[in-house]
């Protein structure tokens, strides 16, 4: 995809969740299989596979995919492509927006990390409970599902 350079073929790609697995077809290929949830969920749909796997990924990771692979007997091996640097000053004046939307656990922790400013009037929408755990002061929303249609449900929610 986008961050390993792969594109248009028909190998097995598992994606931890259907945003993924929609870039993943966008970037023309044709066998992928969403867990629609966690790592946890991946490894369970990863686990029948005799096929040696690849995570694809980013310096930082939640989770244990390629480990707990390995403890269940699959050849499994992490490749990073990309790596995060988070924030570290505001990048807008606070006082002028009123949400913010939160997909990880380390955006949540790097607005946290931001310069000390009040964030009481800030509603912030959540992927999961795993992102919503590090945030406070603020009003935390938390999707029904890991997934983005979620995420924008609980936002749309709140407001009415």
């Amino acid at each position: 995809m986008r961050h390993c350079g792969r594109v248009g073929d028909n190998r097995q790609v598992y994606c931890v969740g259907n945003a993924t697995a929609d870039a993943a077809r966008a970037f023309g290929f044709s066998n992928v299989v969403s867990a629609n949830g966690d790592w946890k969920d991946l490894v369970k749909i990863v686990e029948s596979t005799d096929q040696m796997v690849v995570h694809v990924s980013g310096a930082d990771v939640r989770g244990a995919i390629v480990e707990t692979l390995r403890q269940r007997g699959i050849n499994a091996h992490r490749r990073i492509v990309y790596r995060t640097e988070p924030a570290k000053k505001w990048p807008i004046d606070v006082n002028q927006i009123n949400a913010v939307a939160l997909y990880s656990p380390m955006a949540s922790e790097t607005l946290m990390s931001l310069p000390a400013c009040d964030v009481s009037h800030l509603t912030a929408y959540c992927l999961s409970a795993n992102v919503a755990a590090p945030l406070r002061g603020m009003t935390v929303r938390i999707a029904a599902s890991p997934n983005e249609r979620a995420l924008i449900a609980c936002s749309r929610a709140a407001e009415a």
